[in-house]
């Protein structure tokens, strides 16, 4: 069994921000003068630059500077809609996936590359749509590019959803336990829980490591880093290159449709890499095939 998540939503109002000189120096120098589109997914907000054929050069001190929430615009991380043809070593994938005109050049808040956000790829194509770079009519969909491979987009109305591929375990170098024999590979302490929790290392293709909760009670109580003045969550093995954690509540299994595939529902709460922190997602809709 291959398991695939659909990330399904709808967008709050986007918006326009203009770098000018009351944003902070370090954001400004390349950006000066220029228009960001700001909005969110699922209250996941992100600053976009459209720059189709790659003009502008933007370190990862700038991208913290923009997304820093007291000097900056701020943002949970910034994308770079640019045409895959015009991005610097993209000349095999475009070669490979030539429907895919664009690409979502991602970059997590602090200023750090990642592969793939499903909640930024959702609002990546409302925005190639609300601008006029693609026309996407209802019930259709497109393919983008991203660090993690080429993904695809359908739009529903109002909504979008994005076929985020399928999972693949990590098998961590250190794991602390048998994965074929347990069902997990590493331990969680989670500031703000009891004891260390036994986690699952997930990519997709961004690293996860997932930890199962037992109550929404647990799912509440966890301190996340950055939110409060908890320390950071410790990981063992530590993941070489970050993860994202995910903590999950599985609540009950419904058929989608009369007859149709279960659908396994649940809370989670996500603190990713670069320290985005994500709301208390209440629905995911997970297809088993």
């Amino acid at each position: 069994q291959v398991l695939f998540i659909f990330f399904y939503g709808t967008f709050g109002n986007h918006w326009l921000a203009t770098v000018t000189e009351t944003t902070d120096a370090a954001a400004r120098a390349p950006l000066a003068g220029r228009t960001l589109i700001k909005g969110h997914g699922a209250q996941n907000d992100f600053l976009l630059l459209v720059d189709p054929e790659r003009e502008v050069d933007v370190s990862a001190a700038e991208v913290a500077a923009l997304c820093d929430r007291r000097a900056g615009i701020g943002a949970d991380g910034f994308v770079r809609v640019v045409r895959t043809a015009a991005l610097p070593g993209a000349q095999s994938f475009h070669e490979a996936v030539p429907e895919a005109e664009w690409f979502m050049d991602y970059y997590n808040a602090d200023g750090s590359v990642a592969e793939m956000c499903g909640n930024a790829s959702r609002l990546f194509a409302a925005v190639l749509n609300e601008e006029g770079l693609a026309s996407i009519a209802d019930g259709e969909s497109i393919t983008i590019g991203t660090r993690g491979g080429a993904r695809t987009l359908t739009r529903a109305g109002e909504l979008w959803t994005v076929d985020m591929g399928p999972a693949r375990l990590i098998r961590p170098d250190g794991a602390v336990a048998d994965l074929d024999a347990e069902g997990w590979d590493t331990t969680v302490v989670v500031p703000g829980l009891e004891g260390e929790r036994a986690a699952l290392s997930v990519a997709m293709p961004n690293p996860h490591t997932v930890v199962a909760l037992a109550t929404e009670a647990e799912l509440e109580a966890a301190l996340f880093a950055g939110l409060t003045d908890s320390d950071a969550p410790d990981y063992d093995p530590r993941p070489p290159s970050g993860t994202n954690l995910e903590l999950v509540v599985p609540l009950v299994d419904e058929p989608d449709g009369e007859g149709g595939t279960p659908v396994g529902r649940a809370r989670m709460r996500v603190l990713e890499r670069g320290g985005l922190y994500l709301q208390n997602i209440s629905l995911i809709i997970l297809h088993i095939h």
